[in-house]
């Protein structure tokens, strides 16, 4: 499950589709939800379905338009079934998101759309029947602590 979500924010290759991204609601407050992603693709998927199996790799894009400078970044993974947030570890590699951005960083308030790419390898429990989880994906400024952007995705399992 900890890869299921990385795969949420991140990359797309060959035929990816645009999924629907909610708003992560999980952690903040009604006034206080980070923008979600422009648009999401994960190879495999589109608007009205994203399953994944054991042993598959994801391969996902986010773009995002930042509304201010950011230095440093890391990717965070929230996994949920219904409200209730699954314990995970955090997928290898997320805790330096810049080289994930096309472009590094810095990012810039205000110079449009930047894309985050990533490929994984889902390592998720085998599970004896099938579950819809949310997978939230947050993009932090490591410098501020603030969520520059992120969103959730209902993915089969």
């Amino acid at each position: 499950m900890k890869l299921l979500l990385l795969a949420l924010l991140l990359p797309a290759l060959a035929h990816a589709g645009r999924v629907t991204v909610h708003v992560c609601t999980n952690g903040y407050s009604i006034f206080n939800r980070p923008p979600v992603p422009d648009w999401v693709e994960i190879e495999g998927c589109d608007m009205n379905e994203c399953s994944i199996q054991q042993g598959d790799t994801l391969n996902l894009r986010a773009a995002f338009a930042p509304s201010t400078t950011h230095y440093n970044l890391e990717f965070y993974v929230r996994v949920f079934f219904t409200l209730i947030q699954v314990p995970i570890d955090q997928p290898p590699g997320l805790d330096d998101a810049c080289p994930l951005i096309i472009g590094g960083c810095p990012i810039r308030g205000g110079e449009g759309e930047r894309v985050a790419e990533v490929d994984m390898l889902v390592d998720i429990p085998n599970v004896p029947v099938a579950v819809t989880v949310r997978a939230e994906v947050s993009l932090r400024d490591l410098d501020t602590g603030n969520t520059v952007v992120c969103g959730g995705v209902a993915i089969s399992v």
